[in-house]
């Protein structure tokens, strides 16, 4: 019988990753932990100067490991660029992370409506949602599937949401008096939640897809993630987290390596839900 020990079973040396939205919070705590378990690993973001500020944040532990490309997901001719790089770079891709999502903090003019409710939602607004999270996840996987097909083991992790399982719970949003709770300037818009689910049925599809070419296909379902929101915010969130609390950051760095590596060898088609039990009431 075959007998392989833990660490090797988790180990990522000699494996190339690339994460989308890399430079964000969780694309960044991802990649710190792929290159702890010894990858090296690209991210693409659109934003030029997060990168490097990601890059300058990652090197201190994790140099030489660590690359970064500017990359608009939303580009096909972009995409195709960056695919490139990594070819002539590494010559080959074992790791693909689709991390990257439209987001949108409060008082950005480009987005003010983001927030609208469901009746007056812009269609513009619905259909670049969809063509980020959907149709760029959709082109950065196509991009890059010769390079992962080449692999002898490849792994494809896309990163979904807790709402993308169960509808958003409105009532965190909206003001209570008598729990003195003034609401928040900011929902989780029916574009965004639906983009999630359907990225967890991609998820399905893609692993039979390519079950029998070695590609396994796995999704994370995360809930919110502690980062200095309002108090009131908080409580309302956590009092329907059986756990009590958000997610630290870190928290989801074990389930990635887990996907990615050969620890999860015989596994395909799943989405991990790591939400505290929220979805689970």
């Amino acid at each position: 019988m075959e007998t392989i020990s833990i660490h090797a079973l988790f180990d990522l040396s000699d494996r190339v990753a690339v994460i989308t939205g890399g430079a964000g919070l969780l694309g960044k705590q991802h990649a710190a932990a792929l290159a702890e378990a010894n990858a090296s690993v690209m991210l693409w973001d659109i934003n030029p100067d997060a990168l490097q500020q990601a890059k300058q944040a990652l090197e201190e532990k994790h140099k030489g490991k660590i690359h970064v490309q500017e990359v608009d997901i939303g580009d096909k001719a972009s995409i195709d660029k960056a695919s490139q790089i990594i070819e002539e770079k590494f010559g080959k891709l074992d790791i693909l992370v689709n991390n990257a999502g439209m987001t949108v903090a409060r008082g950005q003019e480009k987005f003010k409506r983001y927030f609208d409710s469901f009746e007056e939602y812009p269609l513009e607004l619905w259909n670049l949602a969809m063509h980020v999270n959907l149709t760029g996840t959709f082109m950065v996987t196509q991009g890059l599937a010769p390079l992962l097909k080449r692999a002898p083991r490849a792994s494809i992790i896309n990163i979904a949401s807790d709402v993308g399982v169960i509808s958003p719970d409105h009532r965190i949003y909206q003001p209570n008096p008598e729990r003195d709770y003034p609401g928040v300037g900011f929902n989780t818009p029916l574009s965004y939640a639906t983009s999630k689910a359907a990225l967890i049925h991609m998820t399905r599809y893609w692993a039979t897809y390519w079950a029998k070419q070695n590609i396994r296909v796995n999704a994370i379902s995360p809930a919110g993630v502690e980062n200095n929101q309002d108090p009131k915010f908080i409580r309302e969130l956590t009092e329907r987290i059986p756990m009590g609390r958000m997610a630290k950051p870190h928290e989801y760095k074990g389930a990635l390596v887990f996907l990615a590596s050969d620890a999860s060898s015989f596994m395909t088609g799943a989405n991990l839900v790591i939400d505290g039990g929220r979805t689970i009431w």
